[in-house]
C-alpha cells in the first residue's frame, strides 16, 4: 500500500474541508437568495468573517458594505477581501456601538446578518433596518437566540408597485 506524505495529506485534507466549507456557504447564500429574491444592488453584510459578503459581491450584481463587530476584525477582512481581488466590491467597517446604521435612508437593497453577534445595545433594532432600507430592498436578519431568521420589508411601501 502507498502512504500519502505528511505535506500531501494536509494539502488533501485542507482541500476538502475548504470544498465543503464551500458548499455551507454556497447554501448560505441560496437560503438568502430564496427568502429576499434580491439578486443586485447596494447590500450591507453584519457579519466578522467575509463570506456571505464575498458571496454576494462575486456571485451577484451588489457592491458590499461589510460591517463587523469589533475592529479587531477589520484589518484581516480588508486582506481577505483584497486577496480575493474584491476591493472594489467590498469595504469593510466596524458596526456602530450605538445601533444606528450609518447610511441615509432608503439606500439600502439588502442588509442580511446575524444580530446576536453584537452586543444588545449595538443591535439596531427592526425601526433601523427598515430606515435604510430601499424601495422593495429587505432585511434577512437573525434578531435572537432561535435559529430562525427574519425577512423585513420597509416600512409604507406596501401600496407601492
Amino acid at each position: 500500500m502507498h502512504k500519502l506524505p505528511g505535506f500531501a495529506l494536509s494539502v488533501v485534507w485542507t482541500c476538502l474541508l475548504l470544498s465543503l466549507r464551500g458548499s455551507v456557504r454556497g447554501e448560505e447564500l441560496a437560503k438568502l437568495r430564496t427568502a429576499t429574491g434580491i439578486d443586485s444592488g447596494v447590500a450591507v453584510v453584519i457579519a466578522d468573517d467575509a463570506s456571505l459578503a464575498t458571496d454576494l459581491a462575486s456571485e451577484g450584481a451588489f457592491v458590499v458594505h461589510l460591517l463587523t463587530s469589533n475592529e479587531r476584525h477589520v484589518a484581516p477582512l480588508r486582506e481577505a477581501v483584497a486577496k480575493m481581488r474584491l476591493g472594489g466590491r467590498i469595504v469593510v467597517g466596524e458596526m456602530p456601538g450605538d445601533g444606528a446604521l450609518p447610511y441615509p435612508d432608503r439606500l439600502l437593497n439588502l442588509v442580511a446578518g446575524d444580530l446576536t453577534m453584537l452586543e444588545q445595545a449595538a443591535r439596531p433594532s427592526q425601526r433601523e433596518l427598515q430606515r435604510v432600507l430601499a424601495v422593495r430592498g429587505l432585511a434577512y436578519v437573525k434578531v435572537d437566540e432561535s435559529d430562525e431568521w427574519k425577512t423585513l420589508a420597509p416600512q409604507g411601501t406596501q401600496d407601492l408597485d
